[in-house]
């Protein structure tokens, strides 16, 4: 190849670089800054359900249905999609004998974690207990 025509040919090392309109580049700053800030949130709340989940298992074990119960409640409105504290939700009306709350909270959980054998077997405990009633 002559000189001259390596000299025609450029490589993409010469070709100059396209830049990005400055307001294009605040505003995808931005779009990334508030991504981020909605993952750290989320990363955040899941934390703390999952803080209350467990004071909540720790009042269940020292018999504390009640005050376990208001605390998965208001986590479950929190992340209603949150299955470990569908879980302990279930387990605290169930031990407090809240059978149709257990009940239908077991069902719940079953249609968010069909292989849940903690919630059918409170489901087949709730009907039994229903029955005894009659």
């Amino acid at each position: 190849m002559s000189a001259k025509k390596m000299m025609r040919r450029k490589s993409t090392l010469d070709e100059p670089t396209r830049t990005l309109n400055p307001r294009v580049a605040v505003l995808l700053r931005v779009v990334l800054m508030a991504c981020l800030l909605l993952i750290g949130y989320m990363l955040y709340e899941m934390k703390q359900v999952e803080s209350i989940n467990n004071q909540a298992v720790s009042l269940m074990k020292s018999e504390k249905y009640t005050e376990a119960i208001a605390l998965l409640e208001k986590a479950h409105v929190t992340s209603s999609d949150n299955t470990n504290v569908l879980d302990s939700l279930c387990k605290a009306y169930y031990a407090a004998e809240q059978w149709d709350k257990a009940s239908a909270t077991a069902k719940e959980l079953l249609q968010k974690n069909p292989g849940s054998v903690d919630a059918k077997k409170i489901i087949d405990g709730c009907a039994l207990h229903q029955t005894d009633k009659k």
